[in-house]
């Protein structure tokens, strides 16, 4: 029987990062080997999975580890990065919300080690962005998005929602980026984002393609966050064998 893959889990205790040991604990291909929460989190010292404590000790973790999945928050993935370039340990990160200078260091990280970064990381995801970006280059209809997710997600707009804008004004050649909509519609070569916040909702988003006469929508729900959790563990097998470079797609 082959070994399986060691993983480093930054942002263990959270919703996804419960989500993504659920996963592995019935994973035949992978294992939790080290549980990563920021200093003074309450589940410190107690057992995420087989014996794994919940620890704050990143160069310890990834000592013991073959890749890194980071699902914590961007101040804690700033964090990781150099870590990860320090051990030559493969990441995979699914942070949404991150400020520029982060995005930069990742940029700068994939020179050294396999990064794979996505704002979504369920497969389902791929064939969306297609579709979208499909229509968009067949229509000209005016184009908006919008983004449904529980109470207690913190980043507004969504990653999701800005790679399916991104989608758009790429396929149209568009000057502008898709932009968090909080006035009217004012040119015609514009994407807007408008976000409700509520409840469990676990995630939906919605690209509206509005003409004169008719309209098209492209409608995306996720209804649990295991298909976020099984994309991270998928990401993390694909990146282990790959080559130094930043990834976004899990290729055949």
């Amino acid at each position: 029987m082959n070994k399986k893959i060691g993983i480093c889990l930054v942002g263990a205790a959270g919703r996804m990062g419960r989500a993504i040991v659920q996963e592995i604990a019935q994973s035949e291909t992978v294992a939790l080997v080290a549980a990563i929460e920021s200093q003074n989190h309450p589940c410190l010292g107690q057992v995420a999975l087989n014996g794994v404590i919940f620890s704050c000790d990143k160069a310890s973790a990834l000592k013991q580890c073959d890749v890194i999945i980071d699902f914590s928050v961007p101040t804690s993935t700033a964090e990781v990065i150099p870590f990860a370039m320090s051990f030559k340990k493969p990441l995979v990160c699914g942070v949404t919300g991150l400020p520029p200078d982060v995005n930069v260091k990742l940029e700068q990280a994939a020179e050294y080690i396999p990064v794979f970064y996505a704002s979504n990381m369920a497969r389902g995801i791929g064939a969306v962005e297609k579709a979208v970006r499909t229509i968009a280059g067949l229509t000209m209809y005016d184009v908006e998005i919008m983004e449904i997710h529980h109470a207690g997600k913190a980043d507004l707009p969504s990653g999701t929602a800005i790679t399916l804008g991104k989608a758009v004004t790429e396929a149209r050649s568009y000057k502008q980026s898709a932009f968090y909509r909080s006035k009217a519609r004012a040119q015609k070569d514009e994407v807007g984002i408008s976000s409700l916040r509520g409840g469990r909702e676990v995630g939906v988003h919605s690209v509206y393609f509005l003409g004169e006469y008719e309209s098209i929508e492209v409608t995306y729900r996720v209804c649990s966050k295991a298909a976020f959790a099984k994309g991270a563990i998928e990401a993390a097998e694909y990146i282990v064998t790959q080559r130094n470079g930043l990834y976004s797609t899990v290729e055949p």
